[in-house]
């Protein structure tokens, strides 16, 4: 009943679980990275009036041929959330790849400091080892801190793909695919501060995906007192084909309900399989819609990233 009323107070006249976005008809024009011209997996912050000039800021990652060791964390900002350039004074990508053999950075995520700083999350993995989470902030976008390690946790217990982070209003909460056994599952942590301590896992309960499916990236936003999760999803094991987004929505940050058809999936187009791609509601023209930036792949122009809108 609770997360019935919060759906209708959500949703309002219309049912955003069981609307669907259109495909944009083009990729993005985004800035060239430091690799190649393919790109992936963005995390996009908002803040009205601006922050450090900008409205609008992303951070993604070069992912030239999808060779993984150059997938590290990018920043760009911009003044209408579609025309994206890099800030004045940064030099791309703002974190190096590691040192150590087969490891590669990923995922990044960003969130708002307590502090009025722009925080960002990102994973490295590979080389038989730990998913290791960093973090890293900035108080102007362009000076950046020293990478700080936020969450270790052993290969054989968990692997933390995609991770996303919100606050509720009294807790910092992580979502994350945990993709140490089959099926893959999505788990949640919560600490009282964006460097931890973070909480041993917890089950997310509601957003198994459909038969023959698979959860593969996530992404977490809030919207009033409702938290919502973007789940991308594919065919079993074949993570360039078939991607699926479909969005769950939860009042206590727990239980969620999925909606039964994905809001976006792949075209014959640019935009074949899509990937981890982020949400957040947005005012346009007086009305409340959900912004979707998404990354696909195409086999033309490889991996690039897309602009859509949900309206319920």
């Amino acid at each position: 009943m609770i997360l019935a009323a919060l759906l209708s107070t959500l949703l309002g006249a219309g049912d955003l679980l069981e609307a669907r976005a259109p495909n944009a008809p083009a990729p993005l024009a985004t800035p060239v990275p430091a690799v190649g011209r393919e790109l992936v997996h963005p995390s996009v912050f908002h803040r009205e009036g601006g922050w450090n000039g900008f409205p609008w800021w992303m951070a993604v990652t070069p992912y030239p041929d999808s060779a993984a060791g150059d997938e590290n964390p990018s920043i760009y900002c911009s003044l209408d959330g579609l025309s994206w350039r890099t800030p004045a004074g940064v030099t791309n990508p703002l974190v190096r790849r590691p040192r150590e053999p087969r490891r590669y950075n990923s995922d990044p995520e960003l969130a708002a400091g307590p502090d009025g700083s722009l925080l960002l999350f990102y994973r490295v993995a590979g080389g038989d080892r730990n998913d290791t989470l960093y973090l890293i902030s900035s108080k102007d976008g362009v000076k950046w801190s020293a990478p700080a390690k936020v969450l270790d946790v052993p290969l054989e217990e968990e692997r933390q793909l995609s991770p996303a982070v919100v606050f509720d209003g009294s807790l910092w909460v992580m979502y994350y695919v945990d993709a140490s056994s089959y099926p893959y599952v999505v788990r949640r942590r919560t600490a009282a501060q964006p460097r931890g301590p973070w909480s041993p896992p917890s089950a997310v309960r509601g957003v198994e995906p459909p038969a023959e499916r698979m959860l593969w990236h996530l992404d977490a936003f809030r919207d009033g007192d409702a938290t919502l999760l973007l789940l991308d999803t594919t065919a079993e094991y074949r993570t360039r084909e078939g991607g699926q987004l479909f969005l769950a929505v939860s009042g206590d940050g727990v239980t969620f309900r999925r909606g039964a058809r994905p809001v976006l999936e792949g075209s014959n187009g640019w935009d074949q399989s899509i990937y981890r791609s982020c949400c957040l509601p947005i005012e346009r023209a007086g009305k409340k819609v959900y912004g979707l930036w998404y990354s696909a792949w195409g086999p033309d122009l490889g991996w690039r990233l897309g602009y859509t809108e949900i309206v319920p």
